[in-house]
């Protein structure tokens, strides 16, 4: 419960579609179409894997982010974020960038895919208490 709890307000805000800017600048005349009830479990799974990462990003230069006065500085340091952003979802296996943009854009208009997503985001309390 506790990782659906964090994970839901940045599943929310981001629509699902975790992208940075810069990586939706790059994907978008790519950006493969994606019928939602084609997504496999193992998409489901990298697609997690990479919201993971990128919310670890995102903690990280947020508030690095909001600390600067400077809004050459905050431009500079929010590329570097979209950098590592995008390198996350990289490093991911079995999951481009283009499929990951692909993914969160179906999920926001497909509430089955949602769900799918929602339901895979668990942590081993989550299981414990569902016994």
């Amino acid at each position: 419960m506790k990782l659906k709890k964090t994970f839901a307000p940045t599943l929310a805000a981001l629509g699902l579609l975790v992208a940075t800017p810069a990586l939706a600048q790059e994907t978008q005349p790519e950006t493969a179409q994606v019928a939602a009830a084609d997504v496999t479990d193992a998409q489901v799974s990298a697609f997690i894997e990479a919201v993971t990462a990128i919310e670890k990003v995102r903690q990280e230069y947020i508030p690095r982010i909001q600390k600067l006065e400077s809004e050459d500085e905050r431009n500079a340091l929010i590329q570097e974020a979209d950098t590592e952003a995008k390198q996350a979802i990289e490093d991911v296996e079995n999951l481009s960038p283009a499929e990951f943009m692909a993914i969160g854009k179906a999920a926001q208009t497909d509430k089955d895919l949602q769900a799918r997503i929602v339901a895979e985001i668990k942590t081993p309390d989550d299981e414990a208490s569902e016994d």
